[in-house]
């Protein structure tokens, strides 16, 4: 929750077949503005796998921060984290954000 910045939102539209549309409205939301500093404090020494998809580092140079931090924490413990892009297609542009960790990318 966040006083300055809105919850984002996700709608998917209802289909009998095939892939729904997706609408996102997240511009500005109080996830685009997470830092190292608002996980900083959390306790890794129970991490068996971090997962992190391609949209947190890429939504602003402060989550892209965040995600960073968080791969250089999971690699303390042993974990290398685990990549997971949105789609094939955008499994390059998205793995830009986690450029130097060898996290491992899965499909």
């Amino acid at each position: 929750m966040s006083a300055e910045h809105p919850t984002g939102w996700m709608f998917k539209s209802k289909t009998a077949a095939g892939d729904p549309d997706i609408f996102y409205c997240r511009r500005g939301s109080a996830a685009s503005f997470i830092g190292p500093e608002d996980v900083a404090g959390l306790d890794f020494s129970g991490l068996w796998a971090l997962h992190l998809t391609g949209i947190f580092p890429a939504l602003s140079e402060h989550t892209r921060d965040a995600a960073l931090f968080l791969l250089t924490e999971a690699k303390k413990t042993g974990d290398d984290g685990i990549f997971r892009p949105q789609s094939p297609a955008a499994a390059v542009e998205e793995s830009r954000g986690y450029a130097g960790h060898p996290a491992r990318v899965r499909p």
